[in-house]
């Protein structure tokens, strides 16, 4: 944001080079006035206030299979309902969504709602948006199959003309998209097994059967 240079209480404005809300309308590109900087500076500080508590908290999430594909996913929040995961017949039942749609409704939701609040900052009402992602599969070297790719097409209804803070808005709203951008980059998975061993129920009679001789 730029830095205010002038007397208290002066509408002199000032260059806000390099700060990201000029892109998306909220700073006119000739400057701001000292009113208009402490507002946004405000708009500012509350957004990296919830970004710091966002990665400093972290997530988590449960799966607990009920039987063969079924599984359960439960959230680090007890209020959200599960979410029921399975594989498409033949070889799950199609009780659920599989991972790969999982993962493209994250995509999709995600990149909606960046482009919610890049267009609520930028003050460009929206009457109605929608979100399809597509993603096609293909097999890697040993045969494997892989997510190759994911196309979101986005429609949303907006009022007033096209170009100027909408437009801005298109430039930058993906950068907001944490799940998108970690996509993108990849994301390290660490995977730990950690099992436990118990006895057959062939081994459990016998056992039994052993201790009352």
């Amino acid at each position: 944001m730029g830095r205010w240079d002038g007397a208290k209480g002066s509408a002199k404005t000032v260059q806000p080079e390099g700060n990201p809300y000029t892109k998306i309308g909220l700073l006119p590109a000739e400057g701001v006035t000292r009113a208009n900087r402490y507002w946004i500076r405000g708009r500012c500080e509350e957004d990296l206030a919830r970004s710091r508590t966002m990665s400093e908290r972290g997530f988590r999430a449960d799966v607990a299979r009920r039987e063969r594909f079924l599984f359960d996913v439960t959230f680090d929040e007890e209020t959200w309902a599960p979410v029921v995961v399975d594989e498409p017949e033949p070889l799950g039942s199609g009780a659920g969504p599989n991972p790969a749609r999982l993962l493209a409704g994250a995509v999709g939701s995600c990149l909606a709602a960046s482009l919610v609040l890049c267009l609520e900052k930028a003050r460009v009402p929206l009457h109605a948006l929608t979100v399809r992602v597509e993603g096609t599969m293909s097999r890697n070297e040993p045969g494997r199959l892989r997510i190759a790719g994911l196309t979101a097409t986005m429609k949303p209804a907006v009022e007033g003309p096209s170009g100027g803070r909408f437009d801005r808005c298109l430039d930058i709203f993906e950068e907001f998209c944490i799940v998108t951008q970690s996509v993108r980059a990849g994301i390290d998975v660490d995977v730990r097994v950690e099992p436990t061993f118990e006895e057959s129920g062939k081994e459990r009679v016998e056992a039994f059967v052993g201790a009352g001789s």
